[in-house]
């Protein structure tokens, strides 16, 4: 009985045995041992090719599968999907208190400049500038209470940029706003 044998030219060991050739891997079955125990391919490198028939035959298997759905749709077979990183929660800086900082950086060496508070703290003396605004012109009770606050979403509710607007503001509108961000009277 002769039949054909399929060769995986891709093989680690096909590589490395050169004078293995086209000619030898197309052999028969009467000399399959032959080439096996010769250059010492495995059962898997080589298939018999003999059997095929022209009927259809159905094949089921049945497999682990997890899925991984993200930007890029991913199918696990075999084991499951690795988990997806949680992000940490924000920390939000409490704005107060680093205006405090410049401010009494400011005010331990009266002749220091919001140029030299600019490099200390390494940032722009526009922001020295901003910072010392949002002390000095927003209410002393609001600024204590903003210094020992610890909660985020009032930290995140009272950005610079909020803080900042309003600074700028009379003194009914500020204590409207802070009133209305926070959701009750401090005062």
């Amino acid at each position: 009985m002769t039949g054909q044998v399929r060769e995986y030219p891709n093989s680690p060991r096909n590589q490395k045995n050169a004078e293995f050739t086209h000619k030898k891997a197309l052999a028969t079955l009467s000399n399959w041992g032959y080439i096996r125990k010769k250059f010492g391919f495995s059962n898997w490198l080589l298939r018999q090719d003999a059997r095929r028939t022209t009927q259809l035959k159905e094949i089921s298997l049945l497999v682990k599968m997890s899925i991984c759905k993200g930007r890029q749709n991913s199918i696990y077979l075999g084991r499951p999907a690795p988990q997806k990183l949680q992000r940490p929660e924000p920390v939000f800086k409490n704005i107060v208190i680093e205006a405090l900082k410049v401010q009494a950086y400011l005010q331990e060496v009266p002749t220091r400049t919001q140029i030299d508070a600019g490099q200390y703290f390494t940032v722009t003396r526009a922001r020295i500038s901003q910072l010392t605004r949002i002390v000095n012109n927003l209410p002393a009770d609001f600024i204590e209470k903003m210094r020992e606050c610890t909660d985020q979403n009032i930290i995140k509710r009272f950005s610079g940029k909020t803080l900042l607007r309003i600074a700028v503001k009379n003194e009914n509108e500020r204590r409207n706003e802070i009133e209305y961000l926070l959701g009750s009277k401090i005062y």
